[in-house]
């Protein structure tokens, strides 16, 4: 990346490569950042990174409803659960019936073989399985979801720390030309 400012497309990037460390400052080396920039950018530059770093803000709020799209896929996730416990139990209770009315119909089964039947079915291990794929891909979204918003949450955030910085020294930068000069002055005497 380049160094120089009409040369560079990020904001982000120029000042990282400019200056080096810009996130998770004191406030001191946050003053000596401030001032830093404001020596070697004019206003319009500053303003001109300002706007950019606004625009990059609000590009990033564009992109929230995306983060409500996990929530619909966990609501499916759900439905679908529910749906496969309630064909589980509606076939259970059809071959239960069924048993029932073999027995006490006109197709007599003894009642050895009536309890062996009814021993013997056991959907347990269907309802396990299926319960253990919708919850491994409720798991892997979830994470994929946490860690996307980590990611971007970050990236919001050092925006918006950006923007705070480069106002300050839109705000300052009068005040911190003046004390350059004179300090400028004071170290030529």
């Amino acid at each position: 990346m380049t160094r120089e400012f009409g040369k560079s497309k990020y904001v982000k990037k120029y000042l990282e490569n400019r200056y080096g460390e810009i996130y998770n400052l004191t406030f001191d080396e946050q003053a000596d950042l401030r001032k830093s920039i404001a020596m070697d950018h004019d206003l319009t530059d500053i303003e001109r990174m300002l706007r950019r770093t606004k625009s990059s803000i609000e590009g990033a709020k564009d992109s929230q409803p995306i983060y409500n799209i996990p929530f619909t896929f966990f609501a499916v996730l759900l439905s679908i659960v529910a749906t496969m416990a309630i064909a589980l139990i509606t076939v259970t209770l059809t071959f239960y019936n069924t048993l029932l009315r073999s027995y006490l119909g006109e197709e007599k089964l003894s009642k050895e073989k009536f309890l062996s039947l009814t021993k013997s079915i056991d959907y347990s291990p269907v309802f396990q399985v299926a319960v253990f794929y919708v919850f491994l891909c409720f798991l892997i979204i979830a994470i994929g979801y946490g860690l996307y918003l980590y990611r971007m949450a970050g990236k919001i955030d050092k925006r918006n720390y950006l923007k705070d910085i480069l106002e300050e020294c839109k705000d300052e930068y009068e005040e911190l030309k003046k004390q350059n000069k004179q300090d400028e002055s004071s170290s030529s005497q």
